[in-house]
């Protein structure tokens, strides 16, 4: 399961701002080593919480960087918690949506 979020900052060659915080991803204790932190399915970047509406990414080198308007994918540290956020899943091949699925009884 990964959720997708879309790069809205970048206020050093380091740092970006994405529209993913606390109130879309369910975080997590250390179980998985990630510091309970959603993963960045980017290579270097590393997510911190940046408060209810946003995450803030910090890059490893400014090349790996993402740029305002980029979409970024995540791995949840809690499925379940994060699952239980959205009103709807979506079936991915690619870049192609192939089924979406109401969330009931959440």
């Amino acid at each position: 399961m990964n959720v997708l979020s879309t790069v809205v900052s970048t206020p050093n060659d380091r740092q970006a701002v994405i529209d993913m915080g606390w109130k879309a991803v369910g975080l997590e204790y250390e179980m998985l080593g990630w510091g309970g932190m959603p993963k960045a399915l980017s290579e270097g970047i590393t997510y911190v919480p940046g408060g209810d509406e946003h995450g803030i990414l910090k890059c490893e080198k400014s090349s790996q960087r993402p740029s305002v308007g980029d979409k970024m994918r995540f791995i949840p540290a809690h499925g379940d918690t994060t699952l239980n956020l959205y009103g709807h899943f979506y079936g991915t091949r690619g870049d192609e949506v192939e089924v979406v699925c109401p969330i009931t009884r959440r």
